[in-house]
């Protein structure tokens, strides 16, 4: 089975206009190291959650679309890290993140335009609150001071989407390409900037 898996499940009640109760919000993370090889995975955790966030889909701008046909009962909002600017492809053929959501929960959910290919975001109206969901592939610890310093870059971007949006909570899921320890100087970045529980 290729990628990563990683479940996050988030004991939220969610509310939507077309649904009479609340009931858990079932979320999950998975690096799919490129979607078009993962699609029997992507297909099986759409039938058992009501959101999943994809890193590293590998699809051109182009191709984005082609994420709301994984699934008949999916939407999806998501960003490539390949650009086109120019007809002139430029940027990491690796990479990209989204967010595939059910079309009963459409009416409870908003994208958030974060500009940012590494990370995609929704805001997800429940019971409890707004919450900011932020999809995250952050960079790699090549031991490189610009590594360090894109990291850095964007658990700020990702602390100011926060800021600005009108949520009450924010839940940041997927790949952080770090160690749970400390001797991970990104995970001393993420503690730094967000409190994290687990």
């Amino acid at each position: 089975m290729s990628g990563l898996w990683a479940y996050w499940y988030a004991a939220i009640s969610s509310k939507s206009k077309m649904e009479a109760v609340s009931r858990e919000l079932r979320i999950c993370s998975f690096n799919c190291r490129g979607c078009k090889s993962s699609l029997p995975e992507l297909q099986r955790l759409c039938e058992m959650h009501d959101i999943v966030c994809l890193q590293e889909h590998w699809l051109q701008p182009c191709e984005l679309n082609t994420l709301s046909l994984v699934h008949d009962e999916f939407l999806s909002w998501a960003t490539s890290a390949v650009h086109t600017d120019n007809n002139l492809l430029t940027g990491r053929p690796y990479g990209g993140t989204a967010i595939l959501y059910k079309w009963s929960f459409a009416k409870a959910i908003n994208v958030v335009h974060t500009n940012q290919s590494r990370m995609t975001a929704v805001t997800v109206q429940t019971s409890v609150g707004l919450i900011l969901l932020v999809n995250v592939y952050m960079p790699t610890d090549y031991g490189s001071y610009e590594c360090y310093e894109e990291y850095v870059d964007l658990c700020a971007e990702i602390a100011v989407v926060f800021t600005e949006s009108n949520a009450t909570y924010l839940l940041v899921i997927g790949d952080f390409n770090c160690e749970c320890n400390v001797s991970s100087r990104f995970y001393d970045i993420l503690c730094s900037l967000f409190p994290i529980t687990f």
